[in-house]
Formats: structure tokens, sequence, C-alpha cells
């Protein structure tokens, strides 16, 4: 798993990925800057097998003010564990 920010963002991203049913967190990242990537990506817990529905969220914040926050994106997905 990867998570990315494009070149030429005029924005950092923050990826935070979670249990959809519990909303637990399993993944929290720092500010990420434009041109710039996550890899690999390790969970805060270790998860059993089998597939779970989660969701990523996608924040986005002011290059020039890290305290504003732009708009953002929620995904839902499923995490498949092998």
């Amino acid at each position: 798993m990867q998570f990315f920010n494009p070149d030429g963002n005029p924005c950092y991203f923050q990826f935070v990925f979670k249990e959809k049913i519990t909303g637990e967190i399993l993944f929290e990242s720092k500010l990420v800057p434009p041109n710039m990537s996550l890899s690999p990506i390790k969970l805060n817990k270790t998860m059993e097998k089998g597939s779970y529905p989660v969701v990523l969220q996608l924040h986005c914040f002011d290059l020039n003010d890290i305290n504003r926050e732009l708009n953002g994106a929620e995904i839902e997905a499923q995490l498949n564990v092998l």
C-alpha cells in the first residue's frame, strides 16, 4: 500500500485509514508535502486474515498555514488481509 501527494499539488495531505464498523484508526500520517509518498504503511495493529470494510480519509492543509484545513475526501474500500 502506498499513499501519494502528487507533484504540483497546492496543499499537504494527511491520510487516515480506519475500520468502518468500529471507527478504530489503523493508520494516521503526518502531513505529506507535494511530490512525496508514504510506503510501506504499517498499521497500528495486527489484523487477522479476512476482509474488512475500511474508510480512507484524506485531509488537505494549506501549504502556508498548516492549521488551515481545506477540502478533503472519504473513500470506502475493503482491506483484504492474506
